[in-house]
């Protein structure tokens, strides 16, 4: 993925050039609208070539595009239309229930594709299209996930202010790449693009450097699948909503009652340890190591490093970090002979050192980043993540882990020999 979108945020925020000339100028008529049909209209129709479905519209000039392209995307957003909208409850973009949604095929894109906004009568907030590039319709099942993925930031700009800078990139661009799951599951080409989290899980978590944004689309896989349970990203987005301008990071911890070190190092413990649904299609980071006595190193903001473990034993962070393993989280951990362990950084530039004790040694609770601790003494877990009653949800979770996902020491051995193990969501309610 190159996509163009942070850029032309920032464009349309005044703090940068557009990054293509149809970001303030799109190829179709914007200053008139035909009344609304029968069915959806074609909103400032003017290309000379166009086909379209019930729902979107796509357009070329000259040999710039072809009909086998443009039907291909209409075809999988139809698609992503059902299972995004009608099934998984998002707002529609603006203008999508009387008009159709444009997109644009234009080989001088110099990414892969971008969405943006245009004013248009009777919808002074913008109405999105998007562009994508025709050369990469040759890239077999990419050209699909290309074409959703732009539409999930269609629907992002419904939500979301885009006024806030750098800080804001980073969610879009994992979003709408988890979202290509969630709107066509059969692509998978999503999955190519977490790699790039795992090239560099160092890096501070809102970097756009390397293209790691859109390898965070695995923290959105966790949420969904255990953090918050279905349809997680959708209600991040809706929060966001009536939050304009604060950052990603303060309305994940609101929205789960987890601080962002637990959220993390749960999410990367499980990405590690292959505890989410499609696992063996992700790229793990690479562990530095075995954890051993003194194992050290300096992260950036909620960045992570790997370490395997070779021992069963105690493992104890000193510094601004937190631990996640495949049984909690938290400032000392349990850990067994074949877990990956995770250290994520809560502060910019976190020095930390590890220490390691008996496995049958009762943990310390508290610490950085831990409310309370995740493990208890017998490694059966902490309180989880209460509910109104103030009951733990039975699954690794937010705000400190219950029975943590792959179901503690019952499924141990499955885990530490299948590296994929579906877990029940837990969510707040």
């Amino acid at each position: 993925m190159k996509c163009a979108t942070p850029l032309v945020l920032a464009a349309l925020s005044g703090t940068g050039p557009p990054p293509h000339a149809g970001v303030f100028a799109p190829p179709f008529d914007t200053t008139t609208t035909a009344p609304p049909a029968a069915g959806k209209a074609v909103w400032g129709a003017s290309l000379e070539h166009q086909l379209t479905s019930d729902n979107f519209v796509v357009g070329w000039e000259g040999d710039s595009g072809s009909a086998d392209a443009a039907q291909r995307v209409l075809d999988v957003l139809e698609l992503a239309w059902i299972n995004l909208v009608l099934e998984l409850g998002w707002t529609p973009p603006t203008s999508s229930d009387d008009y159709l949604l444009w997109i644009v095929l234009d080989p001088s894109v110099g990414h892969t594709g971008y969405t943006a906004l245009v004013d248009g009568p009777d919808y002074p907030e913008g109405v999105p299209y998007i562009y994508m590039n025709p050369d990469y319709a040759a890239f077999g099942s990419f050209w699909e996930h290309l074409a959703v993925h732009e539409f999930n930031h269609m629907l992002h700009y419904r939500l979301r202010d885009y006024t806030g800078g750098d800080k804001e990139s980073w969610y879009w661009e994992a979003s709408a790449e988890w979202g290509v799951e969630l709107g066509a599951p059969d692509l998978d080409v999503y999955a190519v693009q977490q790699a790039f989290y795992a090239l560099k899980p160092e890096a501070r978590y809102d970097t756009i450097d390397g293209q790691h944004e859109y390898g965070m689309l695995g923290l959105n896989a966790w949420l969904d699948e255990h953090g918050l349970g279905p349809g997680g990203l959708r209600d991040v987005w809706d929060e966001a909503q009536d939050r304009p301008g604060d950052d990603w990071v303060e309305i994940l911890e609101d929205l789960s009652g987890a601080s962002a070190g637990q959220l993390w190092a749960d999410f990367t413990a499980a990405l590690s340890n292959g505890a989410l649904r499609e696992a063996n299609l992700y790229t793990p980071p690479t562990p530095l190591g075995p954890v051993d006595e003194g194992s050290s190193g300096k992260l950036a903001l909620l960045g992570t490093d790997a370490w395997e473990v070779t021992a069963d034993a105690v493992v104890r962070v000193d510094g601004d970090a937190i631990l996640g393993a495949p049984w909690g989280h938290g400032s000392a951990v349990r850990a067994w002979t074949g877990d990956v362990l995770t250290v994520t950084a809560l502060k910019q530039n976190a020095n930390y050192s590890l220490s390691l004790g008996d496995v049958d040694e009762p943990l310390d609770t508290g610490g950085p980043g831990d409310s309370g601790g995740s493990q208890n003494g017998d490694g059966g877990g902490g309180t989880g993540l209460p509910d109104d009653d103030g009951v733990g949800c039975g699954c690794q979770s937010t705000g400190g882990s219950g029975l943590a996902w792959p179901l503690l020491a019952l499924l141990g051995a499955v885990l530490r020999q299948r590296r994929s193990v579906a877990t029940p969501a837990c969510r707040r309610v």
